[in-house]
């Protein structure tokens, strides 16, 4: 378990008052529940600062510069509660990666300046859901007593309502020194354990093989369960997040040498660390994205992104637009070999290309009857059948006959 930021900082009254200059205080603030999560974490809810257009620190941004990416709440519901005191977390969502990266960067400095604070997160008023299981193991790994979290569904009146900068932001250039240096005082650096000298996040297990209708479609990479097998030929670990606790995927990040994701939200799995002994390698699932690089640059000894993505399969998604988050990339192999031989990792010997392609086409097949199942749209396969074409890849018709 993480070491509690109570215990670590409890000798340091200096990094604790520097926490607590860093927070904004305002009286009398009404907090509305989660109205909606909008694309690209565009958040609607929480409190209703005063002179809110002005409150860039205080609501949530990305971007090289703090562009604020929430809106005010629409909602006019007088409170039904009233909350003496409490800090502002943020809204929880049923996404790790946006989770962590949008909404998780307040929890750090929330929970270490003053231990006696209710946390205050918003969820939907609509949904009966839970907070999901990650929420509580975040908690956890900063220390936070569970006890202090106070879960809004309805417009509460927060008598002193505290709230912290965000220690990082998606888009920035590069994450602060100072907020590192508070992630590596309340999570730790030192590991006692053997080290891993190589490590692949994998995410071909993430759909798994079940085409029902209540499939998990995400983006896949055709191929990647022969990649798997080729990485753990030379040694490496194959690490697939969703069979982990948070903790074991955390204490495996620690314990590496050299980490190889392909591109996804186990990605800001790291953000929940400080600096990292260990070179970042990203395959990349789309043709020149730069996942997280100003989050994971300052983070590793070396931040390598492989761009050998040769196309897309994808569908249409329930207006017809081409759904690319939902897409299986192919990869070019021979630049994919060739770019890990340059980041230290060399496949070239050993790789197999016909067991690869026989893998691939594989992954493919599986992935369009996963995406028909669920088609949400009649041009789902004549789209993908076109992606093929242009791929000059061949697969068997659908349904077979």
């Amino acid at each position: 378990m993480s070491p509690n930021p109570s215990d670590r900082l409890a000798t340091d009254t200096g990094w604790r008052l520097e926490l607590l200059a860093q927070r904004q205080t305002f009286r009398d603030v009404v907090v509305m529940p989660t109205e909606s999560i909008h694309k690209d974490s565009m958040f609607t809810g929480g409190p209703v600062w005063p002179y809110y257009p002005l409150q860039v620190r205080a609501r949530y941004s990305k971007g090289l510069v703090p562009l604020p990416r929430d809106r005010r709440p629409r909602c006019s519901d007088p409170p039904t509660t009233t909350i003496a005191t409490a800090t502002w977390c943020g809204p929880i969502i049923h996404h790790f990666g946006h989770a962590v990266a949008d909404f998780g960067t307040r929890l750090a400095a929330s929970g270490a300046a003053d231990p006696t604070q209710p946390l205050l997160f918003s969820l939907n008023t609509r949904s009966k859901r839970r907070p999901p299981s990650y929420f509580w193991d975040l908690l956890d790994h900063f220390g936070i007593d569970r006890s202090r979290v106070i879960l809004l569904r309805e417009p509460a009146l927060v008598r002193e309502l505290h709230v912290f900068p965000q220690g990082e932001r998606r888009g920035s250039l590069r994450t602060s020194g100072r907020y590192l240096d508070l992630l590596d005082r309340i999570t730790g650096r030192t590991v006692d354990a053997d080290r891993y000298p190589l490590v692949y996040v994998s995410r071909s297990r993430l759909r798994g093989d079940n085409p029902s209708p209540q499939s998990n479609l995400i983006g896949e990479i055709g191929g990647e369960r022969y990649l798997e097998e080729a990485l753990a030929g030379i040694g490496a670990k194959i690490v697939h997040p969703e069979s982990l606790a948070l903790q074991e995927q955390l204490d495996v990040y620690r314990r590496a040498d050299r980490l190889v994701f392909a591109e996804g939200s186990a990605l800001h799995g790291l953000q929940l660390l400080g600096r990292l002994d260990a070179d970042i390698v990203v395959i990349n699932r789309r043709r020149f994205k730069r996942v997280a690089a100003g989050a994971l640059r300052p983070r590793s000894r070396s931040l390598t992104y492989i761009d050998a993505v040769r196309g897309e399969i994808y569908g249409l998604d329930a207006t017809g637009r081409h759904d690319r988050v939902r897409a299986i990339c192919v990869l070019d192999p021979a630049r994919l070999t060739k770019s890990l031989s340059r980041a230290g990792i060399d496949l070239r010997a050993t790789w197999d290309s016909a067991a690869y392609e026989r893998q691939r086409d594989a992954d493919i097949a599986g992935w369009r009857k996963a995406t028909l199942a669920k088609a949400d749209h009649a041009g789902t396969d004549a789209t993908i059948a076109a992606c093929l074409r242009r791929l000059s890849l061949t697969l068997g018709p659908w349904p077979p006959a």
